[in-house]
């Protein structure tokens, strides 16, 4: 795969890591972006993308 490939897949278990994490936890849209930028949630939804991404490359 190329690295375009790779770096869309990784967008993507991002924005998946993101909802994942808001549903979870019962925020809202709004309230999660208030505290997405806090760094305990940045390496949350890190790690969460990162395990997915490692996933899908299997």
């Amino acid at each position: 795969m190329s690295s375009l490939h790779h770096e869309a897949l990784l967008e993507s278990c991002f924005d998946q890591a993101w909802e994942d994490f808001r549903v979870h936890n019962q925020l809202s849209a709004e309230q999660m972006h208030e505290i997405e930028s806090h760094e305990g949630v940045q390496i949350a939804l890190s790690r969460s993308a990162e395990r997915m991404f490692e996933d899908m490359c299997q």
